[in-house]
């Protein structure tokens, strides 16, 4: 399939057709099929390279997208070469599902949520409240102050299009003042992997329960990046850029991060309330284990009447104990897989085009494919696959999760795939060198996620 080649000629991409069968007794065998990407070396092209293993990151990142139309394509393509070699490829039944989009209450009133109205949403709530209060501290060394002042300043400016500002003072210390966070720069330069005394002091300020976001200098010279900043920074405050106009589902997720270099599992848990507000975030670390351990799930385990159990990912040795503790409580439980190999179109007057937020259908396993994200026309994004341990109340299930999605994330400008209780999870699951600086500062305590390598 294509290739593409690296400025420094080194690194190859070909796309991928996978083909992924799905059997279960009973029932019709289903065909995934997607595109993807396979990255190796210009002199060992049957050794794959892991993105991250490639130093042309911006390279790496133009070459990933592959397009809706792509993906259609080499999939009708695949299937006509089934069918020409003698296989027996029929189209898919499928049955659709109407979601209601979560309805919420903003400074203008009553409306649908959608992720492509963020930016408008959190703007309309910006402008309706008070400027916030930010005190602002190098991590290391030294930062021109006024400089970082004069960036949140602008961004701010650029938010709410009005003349107040935030209030911005240099401290020493991250502030306990719950009405202030604090911003934390990191130098450029300093590799947090490297510095064990820096990562004790942010361990120390985030089991003290302290509201800060942390941030590398370079990301204020950056337009978009500091608006995000100034976003992140008054959700830290406890502002509601939109709120849930009724009471829904509450939810806890699970889900898990793994390193084999150093021998450790990550479990973490997400608690969702329900109005839709991140009530509560819990990690545990253990050995390395390929199965949730049953006392990780007995402490994550919701103690109130109402809420559903998300697991991120696939059940596996637990799924039985699981099950039997949901039919106990008579409580919903749902297995979501983030990375289904489906993509979802519509037939409208015969022709195909990408789902939108909110589209839904069962299939002949009677697994339910959501759609997050509407398709972009540069990038597909894939549907979840909702595995309901009990078929009863499926759409009201469906719809639950759905609800979900109105969680506001981290970011202005790119929402998530992930529904609010597993974005959460999924976050402080992760084992790798960066992705702990993404909960830390937001009044949780998770000082053990802050790594001690």
């Amino acid at each position: 399939m294509t290739e593409e080649t690296s400025p420094d000629r080194r690194v190859l991409r070909f796309r991928t057709l996978n083909l992924r069968p799905r059997i279960k007794a009973g029932y019709p065998t289903l065909l995934d099929m997607d595109v993807g990407n396979w990255f190796c070396l210009a002199e060992d092209k049957s050794r794959p390279l892991h993105s991250a293993e490639i130093p042309a990151t911006k390279w790496v990142r133009s070459v990933s997208s592959v397009t809706f139309d792509e993906h259609l394509w080499h999939a009708r393509a695949a299937a006509v070469d089934l069918k020409k070699s003698g296989w027996v490829v029929e189209r898919a039944e499928l049955e659709s599902l109407t979601l209601d989009r979560p309805s919420i209450e903003t400074p203008d009133g009553r409306e649908s949520y959608a992720p492509d109205r963020v930016g408008r949403l959190a703007r309309q709530s910006l402008c309706a409240s008070a400027p916030i209060s930010v005190r602002v501290m190098p991590l290391d060394g030294r930062c021109d102050f006024d400089s970082v002042a004069e960036s949140l300043h602008q961004a701010w400016a650029a938010l709410t299009r009005n003349r107040l500002k935030p209030d911005v003072r240099p401290v020493d210390l991250p502030v306990p003042d719950p009405s202030s966070v604090t911003l934390i720069l990191l130098p450029d330069t300093i590799d947090l992997a490297a510095r064990a005394d820096l990562r004790a002091r942010l361990a120390a300020w985030e089991g003290a329960g302290g509201l800060f976001k942390l941030a590398r200098m370079a990301t204020l010279g950056q337009r978009f990046a500091v608006q995000n900043i100034c976003f992140d920074l008054a959700s830290l405050t406890g502002r509601d850029f939109w709120q849930c106009a009724s009471a829904v589902n509450p939810a806890v997720a699970f889900d898990a991060g793994h390193d084999t270099s150093i021998q450790r599992s990550r479990w973490a848990s997400a608690f969702v309330d329900d109005r839709l507000h991140v009530a509560s975030l819990k990690a545990i670390d253990t050995e390395l284990a390929e199965h949730i351990p049953q006392n990780v799930v007995d402490q994550f385990w919701p103690s109130d009447a109402k809420s559903m159990v998300l697991r991120d990912g696939r059940l596996a040795r637990e799924r039985d104990s699981m099950r039997a503790l949901a039919k106990i409580d008579e409580r919903w439980l749902l297995e979501v897989k983030k990375h289904p190999g489906t993509i979802l179109f519509r037939d409208e007057a015969g022709r195909s085009v990408g789902a939108e937020f909110g589209d839904a259908v069962v299939d002949a396993h009677g697994d339910v494919l959501l759609q997050t994200l509407s398709q972009d026309t540069s990038d597909c994004h894939h549907p979840l696959r909702l595995s309901l341990a009990s078929s009863a109340d499926r759409d009201a299930q469906v719809q639950a999760i759905f609800a979900q999605t109105a969680v506001p994330g981290l970011t202005l400008f790119r929402p998530s795939r992930l529904p609010g209780a597993i974005y959460w999870a999924d976050l402080a699951s992760k084992l790798d060198k960066s992705g702990w600086t993404q909960v830390i500062g937001r009044g949780w305590r998770l000082e053990s996620v802050v790594p001690k390598f």
